[in-house]
């Protein structure tokens, strides 16, 4: 990647229009290239308090899933245990910190207690409670990953044992 290339991205990550900082996103994301991304990295960070949901959940995603960068694994834990509201961009944020739990960053047991809670919270739409029922589940290795990758993210479409589950809320209240 070029310097024209950098700065071309970097100007479209701080845009003050919505639809072309979503583009650089997705232009990051097909990019794969980490070197890219680290040069990028504040302006990537900076996109996760965005005030557009479609930005936060892009973020999320390149963040932690395409590129998994440690330095994203507090500001998505603080998403993940009550600062984000948005069911969409938390989805995002637990496959994303699964990411980084997987490639030994950041502490399994307490975003363990906090996807159980969303497991078992059914104020949360099926959408999310499956998502991070497939994430605690692969944090604790409970299912590889062809199947995680599979497997359905409603959970009205998943077995859930509802008393392991139960279990990751007993060591953390929320």
């Amino acid at each position: 990647m070029g310097k024209g290339k950098d700065s071309q991205l970097k100007s479209m990550l701080n845009s003050k229009q919505a639809e072309e900082t979503i583009e650089g996103l997705y232009e990051l994301r097909s990019l794969k290239n980490k070197i890219e991304a680290n040069l990028l990295k504040k302006d990537l960070l900076g996109l996760l308090g965005s005030p557009n949901p479609e930005i936060r959940e892009l973020a999320a995603s390149v963040l932690g899933v395409t590129y998994c960068m440690p330095d994203a694994y507090e500001t998505l834990k603080s998403m993940l245990v009550g600062r984000e509201k948005n069911q969409d961009v938390l989805m995002a944020v637990c496959e994303a910190l699964t990411s980084l739990l997987q490639s030994g960053v950041g502490n399994s047991s307490e975003i363990s207690s906090r996807l159980a809670f969303i497991v078992l919270d059914s104020s949360f739409n099926s959408g999310l409670r499956g998502v991070a029922h497939l994430s605690l589940r692969r944090i604790n290795s409970d299912i590889a990953l062809t199947d995680y990758a599979r497997a359905p993210t409603d959970i009205n479409d998943q077995k859930v044992n509802l008393e392991w589950v139960r279990d990751f809320t007993k060591s953390n209240k929320q």
